[in-house]
């Protein structure tokens, strides 16, 4: 079935920046990742111009013919009223002509992409209604998941939801006891770069998940300057959870279809590492790897919750793309920590992996990602990676495929190594380092995206 491509990415972070004239920033790294959901005949609605070398490359590795894709490029991000554009509309009203086939596939459920349906006569009537009426609101906000989660039974930090400085300083002192460590977390952000971390544990070392450790908060008034710090007027709520050490961090991609059905997809693992930016030792995000890297037995029971929950979230009316976070704490217990009603991170290498290996790749192959390689020409790199023999080989199932580079020499790539073990995958992702080199770490902004 053709589709309807839509890259509204999560507008309202924020550490995203404005779009600038060209490459590279961040959304438009984001943009380029999203070439890979693209097929023959499908239209894509982009807030910016897509790289036609890059995508010529997409459309050869995953067997299409890249003239017959459309694509629409707006110059700006795409808000609900951009969307909703008279021109953009009857555009695309010209291509889809009545025809029932086709669908949308929007990263973010909104308002504008149910009125966008109901325009273009896609899906209208009951399967929209819950994005009509800004349902995906529920689930994006740390205080609705957890008020959403305790029904279902799903595993939870202790934690509580305030709204006001002195809820702040009590749940924090409270929380205390559990750990010697809490968390406090914006109501609306992603990639850790909402939460902070307080501790009464020891020394003030970084954590993972969280831009920054400090000392618990003395008295009202640092509660008081805390909250003004963190909240934002119309948004007068904080999430306060005791913090766990993890073994394992990873999570769960969902489809939730027509009438509900709940599709499972993968559950990418998160890869970190400590290092040191200006000489201040920092945890970073570095990739995913499919399937994550976790016991039967304990995966299976995180398994088992999250689709008890996928299941009541679509029993709401939710549709689309969804994702939740799980961690496996260091005496064997299972926390849930949010959920995500949107594209993640993980749906492009599981893209890759399905158009690439087949549906069930995680059976007998493993996708592990290589960020922030350092600058290059797309020919070089393509190049290199073939003169040394580990660009990815559809006969072998291995090798090195490009998940995003942008058209400047001093755009950084984004790669993923497919083997058909997780030994031979970590040698491979040692060799992008070699023959491409690995750039600084992450920075903060395209941590706050990385989700997508």
């Amino acid at each position: 079935m053709p589709k309807i491509l839509i890259l509204n990415y999560h507008v309202e972070l924020p550490l995203v920046s404005d779009i600038p004239d060209r490459y590279p920033n961040h959304l438009g790294r984001a943009c380029t990742r999203a070439m890979w959901y693209a097929d023959a005949d499908d239209i894509v609605v982009s807030p910016v111009d897509l790289d036609k070398e890059f995508f010529a490359y997409v459309a050869g590795t995953a067997g299409y013919d890249l003239d017959s894709v459309t694509v629409l490029a707006r110059g700006r991000k795409l808000y609900d009223d951009v969307l909703l554009e008279e021109d953009l509309v009857a555009a695309l009203r010209d291509r889809v002509a009545g025809d029932a086939s086709w669908t949308l596939m929007p990263c973010n459920m909104t308002e504008g992409v149910a009125e966008l349906a109901r325009l273009l006569g896609i899906d209208t009537g009951t399967e929209w209604e819950f994005a009509a009426e800004r349902g995906a609101d529920l689930l994006n906000r740390k205080s609705h998941f957890r008020q959403l989660a305790v029904g279902t039974g799903l595993p939870l930090a202790p934690g509580a939801i305030v709204r006001s400085p002195e809820g702040l300083l009590r749940a924090v002192n409270s929380l205390l006891a559990e750990t010697g460590t809490v968390v406090v977390k914006q109501d609306n952000a992603a990639g850790g770069a909402g939460n902070i971390a307080f501790t009464s544990a020891g020394p003030l070392t970084p954590l993972p998940g969280v831009r920054e450790t400090r000392p618990v908060p003395a008295d009202l008034a640092a509660a008081a300057a805390l909250w003004a710090e963190l909240t934002e007027a119309q948004e007068p709520v904080l999430v306060v959870e005791s913090y766990h050490d993890a073994v394992h961090a990873f999570f769960f991609e969902y489809f939730v279809g027509k009438g509900g059905r709940v599709e499972f997809l993968s559950n990418p693992g998160f890869k970190r590492r400590l290092t040191e930016k200006n000489g201040v030792p920092s945890w970073e995000w570095i990739g995913l790897e499919i399937p994550a890297d976790v016991p039967a037995a304990t995966l299976g029971e995180a398994l088992t919750h999250a689709a008890w929950f996928a299941a009541a979230v679509a029993a709401l009316g939710q549709r689309g793309y969804m994702n939740m976070d799980v961690i496996v704490t260091d005496d064997g217990r299972l926390i849930f920590n949010e959920i995500n009603a949107r594209w993640s991170g993980g749906l492009v290498p599981h893209t890759i992996g399905t158009r690439l290996l087949g549906r069930r790749y995680a059976d007998h192959h493993v996708l592990t990602s290589v960020r922030n390689i350092k600058p290059a020409s797309f020919p070089a790199t393509i190049d290199a990676l073939r003169s040394r023999g580990i660009h990815f080989d559809p006969e072998s199932g291995e090798g090195i495929v490009v998940v995003a580079h942008g058209p400047a020499d001093t755009d950084k790539t984004e790669c993923i190594a497919i083997a058909k073990s997780r030994r031979r995958a970590h040698e491979l992702e040692e060799l992008v380092g070699e023959v491409l080199q690995i750039g600084e770490g992450v920075e903060e902004a395209e941590r706050a995206v990385a989700v997508y």
